[in-house]
């Protein structure tokens, strides 16, 4: 079967249980109620994630209901389409970026012998007799009834509420309290069965429902299933629900603003060093692209694949699988840390306020080498100099040696920098 958009017939969700799903590849009609009950007035963003790790994840923020339909669709089958539940006022994830808090979700996930892969239908009804509970201790508590999704290897509860607007004021204590809320149902309902993550962070995304769970290998046992939702996905804000998070005291534990350090071992660049010692959100394209040049520079420093798993574990959306996949990429390819003006370029948000520290620190080094090494680390200057510049000449740049080649001395440093752009394509 394929798409139901534009159909004179709707799809009916309730057909759609874990074996029929398995034969369905999308929902649009589904998709359109998930981004009329998240409510963002503001940005949506929409991330593919290859379960296989081989592909970048995409990362893309929506304006409107058509683009944001448009964009799942074309993500579907090919990647696990997220989508952030929190609105976001620019076109970036991190936590300063969440503009409201608009809808609180509980992600009950099926636990199976290898995370990896799908859940079969028997431990996939375990994981709905949870979630069937966490609803009847929601009514009990008179909060508005959850609506249910199936979410291929798991049941998510979607509950609307009246929007908590957020500034750099309230906003770690609301994320706190949230947290709070997470970690009550957690402690609550969590068994041999399920496991019930703590998704209360703000940037966090969550499955799109009405697209297709591809995680791990399609078989007749363990099937890749289409997302459904037992009733509509039509937002009923429950201010009682809202209330009773806002009303919630906060653990000592649950403090995201300060997660817990992860040991720092070998020699690491200071942007690197300091995301590990501040527990940095490393959320949106910057946060990915950060995220991937880590796993390299930790690998380079010596660090195990369980220590990198410690370290990426302090971050809200931790998933053993796709880290473990950078992991293996990284290490199959002999991929080499980054360089540093490819961090800057890519990840310019979240470390442009340390390069210029970076460089000090290398300027000083230098220098202390140029004082040790005297004449000898003068001549070796030379020579990259003489060396650029007669191939600037044997390119046939005009005016070669200036204003091309600079040749600078500053603080006791000795560095030439090409302004030609012939010299900078052939090398």
């Amino acid at each position: 079967m394929g798409e139901n958009e534009g159909s004179n017939t709707s799809l009916d969700t309730n057909t759609l249980k874990p074996f029929d799903s398995a034969h369905v590849d999308i929902d649009v009609l589904t998709i359109r109620q998930v981004y009329r009950f998240l409510a963002h007035q503001s940005f949506t963003e929409i991330r593919g994630i290859d379960p296989s790790g081989e592909k970048k994840p995409v990362i893309y923020f929506a304006k409107d209901e058509d683009d944001f339909t448009d964009r799942c669709r074309q993500l579907n089958g090919e990647y696990n389409v997220y989508v952030g539940i929190n609105p976001r006022k620019q076109r970036r994830g991190r936590a300063e970026d969440i503009a409201a808090v608009n809808a609180v979700i509980l992600d009950i996930d099926a636990k199976r012998p290898d995370k990896k892969q799908p859940a079969t239908d028997e431990e996939l009804e375990k994981a709905e007799e949870v979630a069937d509970r966490v609803i009847e201790w929601f009514e009990s508590q008179g909060f508005h009834r959850p609506i249910k999704c199936m979410s291929g290897n798991g049941f998510q509860l979607w509950s609307g509420i009246p929007p908590i607007e957020l500034d750099d004021e309230n906003r770690e204590a609301v994320q706190a309290k949230l947290q709070a809320f997470q970690k009550l149902i957690k402690e609550k309902f969590e068994n041999d069965h399920v496991e019930i993550d703590n998704i209360g962070d703000l940037p966090r995304i969550i499955k799109v429902i009405g697209t297709k769970s591809i995680k791990g290998e399609n078989t007749p046992e363990r099937p890749h299933r289409l997302s459904y939702a037992d009733d509509p996905l039509v937002r009923d804000e429950d201010e009682q629900l809202r209330n009773y998070i806002l009303s919630l005291e906060v653990e000592r534990d649950v403090q995201p603003a300060n997660p817990p350090k992860a040991q720092v071992k070998g020699e690491l660049r200071p942007c690197f060093r300091q995301a590990i010692e501040q527990g940095w959100h490393l959320t949106g394209g910057d946060g990915h692209h950060f995220r991937l040049a880590l796993v390299a520079e930790l690998i380079a420093a010596g660090y195990t694949d369980q220590e990198i798993h410690e370290v990426f574990k302090l971050q809200a959306d931790y998933d053993s699988a796709v880290t473990q996949s950078h992991i293996d990429r990284t290490r199959v390819r002999g991929i080499r840390p980054h360089r540093c003006a490819t961090i800057q370029r890519d990840c310019a948000s979240l470390v442009s306020h340390l390069c210029a520290l970076c460089k000090e620190g290398k300027n000083t080094k230098s220098e202390e080498s140029n004082k040790k090494g005297g004449t000898k680390s003068k001549s070796q200057n030379d020579r990259v100099v003489a060396l650029a510049l007669s191939l600037l000449k044997a390119i046939g740049c005009d005016q070669y040696d200036e204003p091309h080649a600079i040749i600078e001395n500053g603080s006791g440093v000795r560095t030439l920098r090409v302004r030609s752009r012939e010299f900078r394509e052939w090398l």
